[in-house]
């Protein structure tokens, strides 16, 4: 019985190693982008610059925000722009203790 398992385990253990879970809260289209803070290939067209931030407005009991709350925020911003790379300039916290991440965002050049 355990000599079936095994290779059983494997198989379950490999499938599960492939699969590809985006960042709890990021849309399809968020989940595509590439972030980082250097510059973006040769050829890539820029959007213009935006901002994110966790929360989105400035909350009355001054809850802090999260880094994490804001990269969500960030990359669903960027799917909808429809960007392929979002430059981070910046990441600050603001007087309402709202995360905010500042950003600039590319596309690919059309083929």
């Amino acid at each position: 019985m355990t000599k079936l398992l095994s290779p059983l385990f494997l198989v379950l253990f490999a499938a599960g190693a492939c699969a590809h879970a985006p960042m709890s809260g990021v849309t399809e289209a968020g989940s595509l982008v590439e972030v980082g803070k250097g510059d973006p290939a040769p050829g890539m067209t820029e959007l213009g610059a935006f901002e994110a931030a966790d929360p989105p407005v400035c909350a009355t009991d001054r809850k802090a925000g999260t880094a994490a709350g804001a990269m969500v925020a960030l990359r669903n911003r960027a799917g909808q722009l429809r960007a392929d790379y979002i430059q981070i300039f910046r990441t600050d916290t603001d007087s309402c203790n709202r995360v905010v991440i500042r950003a600039m965002a590319f596309k690919r050049a059309a083929d």
